[in-house]
């Protein structure tokens, strides 16, 4: 557990000689080599306020690979659950030109994002602080499950109790219920921000589904409600990524594509369009075909730009030894192995392959009709 802030630790951090004393610490090095001695010259510098300020430093030094912002206060709870600026920020422009009240603004990483006017709320005095101090937006202390706004759009990240592995999340794992947020907010236009195992059947209140991936990791589902979501729309897959545009697909868009035995490419579509079930949607798009009506690898003759696709080198029925024997054919000794629709653990069958070859390659082990079938190939990223 991280350090425990108080609000006068955030008065302190918020004013001038809070920044001049960052600003010391902050020239320390803070390395597992350097720890220890670090501590020692942070309490003769800072005395009692040393742990905050270590806090401090070592928590905006990881939010510099997540939060595109500077001089931030932050709990360590808030910045782990904290979304990715790309993502925020996406969010934001579809509540352009509204008034919008997060009900659950904590720290404030989604509040600074929405333009025009915009309202936090929530229950933790000392995140409202840290909000306050990062957005400097209107904040109030008040439960999301009471409203304290009449006609502002609504924005909420509920809290997700421990995983423990889980990929399908239930409206109950969430803190408020995703049902109680429905029903408080049945008249409003909304955006929640769950966990990307929610399932349709348990939210029906939500107009739109949107399946959110960042650089290829899926990251969350956002619920939408009202005027906020778009017309025609059940299902979307929006990929973000750092490097390149973004691009979005829905299940308004046709579906209509062959399945075929595998061509000169296999496509793994990016996890958002598969969670979101719109397979066949970017198949069809991109005038591709599955392999098999219930896998979603794709293939075809020419694979979308911008993604890392894989050239078939030879492919056949899948047994360990039929591949160990393709393996050593090719003189393969470094292998990325992808597996859908086989019971086959990668790290478990790895050794068991016996790799001493030269060259790298890629194994697509799937299951195409009711033959096992493992497809060689070799990564390629596609210009995009």
């Amino acid at each position: 557990m991280g350090y425990r802030f108080t609000l006068e630790d955030v008065a302190f951090l918020g004013s001038p000689a809070g920044e001049a004393a960052l600003a010391e610490i902050d020239q320390l090095a803070l390395t597992s080599a350097s720890y220890l001695a670090d501590v020692s010259t942070a309490r003769r510098l800072a005395g009692d306020r040393a742990p905050m300020l270590l806090e401090t430093v070592l928590l905006r030094r990881k939010a510099l690979s997540k939060l595109d912002v500077s001089g931030w206060l932050f709990t360590d709870d808030a910045l782990q659950q904290a979304t990715p600026w790309q993502v925020a920020a996406h969010r934001a422009q579809r509540f352009a030109g509204r008034v919008v009240h997060d009900v659950t603004c904590s720290i404030g990483t989604e509040l600074v994002h929405l333009n025009g006017f915009a309202l936090g709320s929530d229950l933790d005095p000392v995140r409202l602080a840290m909000a306050r101090h990062n957005t400097g937006r209107p904040v109030v202390q008040a439960d999301a499950l009471r409203p304290v706004t009449r006609d502002a759009a609504i924005l909420a990240d509920p809290a997700r109790r421990d995983s423990a592995g889980r990929r399908r999340w239930r409206p109950v794992d969430f803190t408020p219920r995703l049902d109680a947020l429905a029903s408080v907010y049945q008249n409003r236009d909304m955006a929640v921000k769950c966990a990307p195992g929610i399932d349709a059947a348990d939210v029906p209140w939500a107009s739109e589904i949107e399946l959110v991936s960042l650089d290829g990791q899926v990251r969350e589902s956002c619920l939408w409600t009202g005027s906020l979501a778009t017309p025609g729309v059940t299902r979307r897959a929006t990929v973000l990524r750092s490097s390149m545009d973004d691009w979005t697909i829905t299940d308004a868009s046709p579906d209509t594509c062959p399945v075929t035995p595998p061509a000169e490419w296999i496509v793994d579509p990016d996890g958002a369009v598969v969670r979101a079930g719109l397979v066949r949607n970017f198949a069809a798009a991109h005038g591709l075909a599955q392999l098999d009506p219930r896998i979603a690898y794709l293939t075809g003759d020419q694979p979308p730009p911008g993604i890392r696709a894989f050239r078939v080198i030879e492919y056949g029925r899948y047994s360990e030894k039929s591949l160990r024997q393709l393996l050593a054919k090719h003189d393969v000794g470094r292998l990325e192995i992808l597996v859908r629709g086989l019971d086959v653990d990668p790290n478990a069958l790895r050794p068991r392959l016996k790799l001493r070859g030269e060259a790298e390659a890629t194994v697509v082990l799937t299951r195409i009709g009711h033959t096992p079938t493992a497809l060689l190939c070799k990564a390629e990223r596609i210009a995009g």
